[in-house]
């Protein structure tokens, strides 16, 4: 390209800075970022945007949040999939509070979150089992009329059942139902009838009656 008298513009550095992030090449990476600023192609937003995905890929999330606040410095809007992905990178690594404050930072900037960041949202709550928070936002996403997350509902239900609320787990399922997502709304009433079965059992045993 150079040696046909074309010079390399912000959207080629961005286009060989995913080539060589995607193939974990980060020396040339750095040494990309470099050559921009010292040929005057300082990065745009899509350029920030891109490394900001190559650092939340390889849970670098303190480094991902530095290259987001230099992209704000310098006057450039993440996209919500660009909170998408810190937000994930931060429940990931472990760190519940980050990832939660990412998702205050989004309704900070009047960003309406989408599906993914709802199930991303979803997921960091069950991860670090915060089931009641995670309960409650898949029943705003189901009042807004939203797809179901795409969420690991075996493990949703059975955090979900130690509260010894059936109809909570047959109330999500009717609402889950409505969305489409039959599966999940079996594995809701499945778990609805086993904490039923179970209370039944317990009774019966309280009264001194045999169980089986």
């Amino acid at each position: 390209m150079i040696g046909s008298g074309v010079s390399p513009d912000v959207a080629t550095y961005t286009c060989l800075l995913v080539g060589f992030g995607n193939s974990r090449q980060m020396d040339k990476v750095s040494g990309l970022l470099k050559e921009m600023s010292e040929k005057g192609y300082p990065p745009d937003g899509r350029t920030y945007n891109v490394m900001i995905k190559l650092m939340t890929n390889r849970n670098m999330p303190e480094d991902a949040a530095r290259i987001y606040k230099k992209m704000i410095k310098n006057g450039f809007e993440p996209t919500i999939h660009t909170y998408n992905m810190m937000m994930k990178c931060y429940f990931h690594c472990n760190n519940y509070e980050m990832g939660c404050a990412v998702w205050q930072e989004m309704g900070r900037k009047g960003i309406c979150p989408d599906v993914n960041s709802y199930t991303v949202f979803i997921g960091g709550h069950i991860r670090h089992g915060r089931i009641d928070e995670a309960h409650k936002h898949v029943v705003e996403m189901m009042n807004k009329g939203m797809k179901a997350p795409e969420i690991d509902y075996n493990k949703f239900a059975s955090d979900l059942s130690k509260s010894g609320k059936p109809d909570v787990l047959h109330d999500l399922a009717l609402k889950i139902k409505f969305s489409g997502k039959l599966d999940a709304c079996n594995v809701l009433n499945d778990w609805a009838e086993r904490m039923k079965n179970g209370f039944r059992k317990r009774v019966v045993n309280q009264t001194g009656d045999r169980l089986f």
